[in-house]
């Protein structure tokens, strides 16, 4: 399997069939991410693990799935979105995102 950084390289499509499989017609899904830069797509999620949060919306939605409602309680507008999430100063101060989706009947 080839990695880029430390995580490995996935098929984000395959990924979200799987989750559109195991979530029965109705769920609800809770998505949680770091934030990149509007207008980056996927970009960034290898380099310093973060996602747009329109283009993670979409490919959800591209999946069977809902967009519900989504929240600021883990917004932090100070974070420039440069820098990894997971290591030396951002950990912890990572501007994220929080959407509900429910999967389609």
């Amino acid at each position: 399997m080839a990695t880029e950084g430390p995580w490995p390289r996935i098929d984000p499509n395959a990924a979200l069939n799987e989750v559109a499989h195991v979530v029965k017609p109705g769920g609800v899904l809770l998505l949680v991410d770091h934030s990149a830069k509007p207008g980056t797509g996927a970009a960034d999620a290898g380099r310093i693990h973060r996602i747009d949060e329109e283009y993670a919306r979409r490919d959800f939605e591209k999946h069977g799935f809902s967009f519900v409602a989504k929240t600021d309680a883990l917004r932090r507008p100070d974070d420039p979105r440069e820098l990894i999430t997971y290591k030396g100063p951002m950990v912890g101060k990572t501007d994220r995102f929080v959407m509900v989706f429910r999967r389609e009947q």
